[in-house]
């Protein structure tokens, strides 16, 4: 928006857990200001057309609690290493943040991570014994 006072913009998702009662809320704040309540168990902002198929192949969206943390972020990294691959225009870096009532992760992936070529190498694996 050049009625701003900078370039720059962001969407996110903001979500947390009560611990009285383990219910989750989930909000996706978009740059314009505009606030929307979530009610899926999958939430992506932006382009859904090649990450969402790969997170819905692999796992359960109506039984997320059945997974630890890892196995879904690797899921759906592999779904926006789809995502990449397959839409020129959304790339590199991915900002990642995982935020639990013990402990804060925060990472950057670059193109050249290592854990990038993994995600890749488990994407293709994943597909070709599905």
């Amino acid at each position: 928006d050049p009625s701003l006072p900078h370039p720059y913009g962001a969407s996110l998702i903001l979500g947390g857990c009560n611990p009285n009662d383990g219910n989750v809320e989930l909000y996706k704040i978009h740059q314009n200001g505009y606030v929307e309540t979530v009610f899926d168990s999958l939430v992506e902002l932006g382009e859904t057309r090649f990450g969402k198929p790969i997170i819905e192949k692999f796992l359960d969206l109506n039984n997320l609690n059945q997974y630890d943390t890892k196995k879904v972020l690797e899921v759906v990294l592999m779904g926006m290493e789809n995502t990449v691959y397959h839409n020129l225009a959304v790339g590199f870096p991915i900002d990642c943040e995982i935020i639990s009532p013990t402990e804060n992760q925060y990472f950057r992936m670059k193109e050249d991570h290592p854990f990038v070529a993994n995600l890749k190498h488990l994407l293709h694996e994943k597909e070709r014994n599905s």
